[in-house]
């Protein structure tokens, strides 16, 4: 028996930070989903989001658009604000979008939030 793992959403417009994050969520066994598209993301049902604060999107959306729009459609999802840089403004968003954290963009940060967020935890299955 294994421990049930959560289903992680990762939204980030930069291609080389998603491919290093995929690596690893793929060492360490989880399901997730990768991706740069705003709408993508939206129709992906997960239990934890990772979301860039500053993601691209050619209508002008950001992450914090969104976190809110997931948490309309999805609101058992998880929602972790994603920053390269943390400062004043990336604590000021994580408010404003109802995240359950800010993170720095890095592979540990996000493996950390996982193993603290999972919703599984602690729950086995027949492997």
């Amino acid at each position: 028996m294994s421990e049930t793992k959560p289903k992680i959403l990762i939204v980030d417009d930069t291609p080389l930070f998603l491919r290093a994050v995929s690596m690893h969520l793929e060492k360490l066994g989880y399901d997730f989903l990768a991706t740069r598209n705003y709408d993508d993301a939206l129709g992906k049902d997960s239990d934890i989001a990772f979301i860039d604060l500053d993601l691209g999107d050619y209508r002008g959306r950001s992450g914090i658009d969104l976190s809110r729009e997931l948490r309309e459609k999805y609101p058992w999802t998880k929602r972790v604000a994603m920053s390269g840089v943390m400062d004043y403004d990336g604590q000021k968003a994580t408010e404003d979008g109802d995240f359950e954290g800010c993170i720095e963009k890095n592979l540990s940060d996000i493996a950390r939030k996982v193993e603290e967020l999972n919703p599984y935890k602690g729950i086995r299955c027949d492997a």
